[in-house]
């Protein structure tokens, strides 16, 4: 079972915690000249690609520089959200996909864990670390996004 709408993990995973910040069409400020700007976004999850907007109470803000506060500051205002941080448990292969980990994040407010499938490379918010994956390579070869290796703890 996931958590309910009005729970989430510390280590969140964009679309879920981003409810509020909210993603937008990736884009790329003309300022912006590198290659990596200029190329069209993903087909997977176009909202981790770097220069993806993600709109954080009245701003906007690339989804490379989302902050704990930005999320922090999203749930306050959110009458209908509510962080409930997690760490994480357990990290293993996936039984099920090939090229998949099985994450157990446990919630210490209810007594609870709750498992999760993702690919390596999908990444997850980690509060006072920023976006983190399984497989930090991956992760920025797909999104062009710099992530930290996702650890249990």
């Amino acid at each position: 079972g996931e958590p309910s709408p009005k729970r989430r993990p510390g280590a969140m995973n964009a679309p879920r915690a981003a409810h509020r910040p909210t993603p937008t069409a990736p884009a790329a400020s003309p300022r912006d000249t590198s290659p990596q700007d200029s190329r069209p976004p993903s087909p997977y999850h176009a909202h981790f690609a770097r220069g993806a907007l993600v709109t954080v109470g009245v701003g906007v803000r690339r989804v490379e520089e989302l902050e704990t506060e930005d999320f922090l500051e999203a749930a306050q205002a959110a009458q209908d959200l509510m962080l409930d941080p997690s760490t994480v448990a357990a990290i293993n292969t996936s039984v099920s996909r090939p090229g998949a980990t099985s994450i157990t994040f446990t919630f210490p407010s209810r007594s609870t864990q709750v498992s999760v499938e993702a690919s390596l490379d999908h990444p997850f918010f980690v509060f006072h670390s920023g976006w983190s994956s399984c497989s930090p390579e991956l992760t920025h070869k797909k999104y062009d996004l710099k992530v930290r290796q996702l650890q249990v703890g």
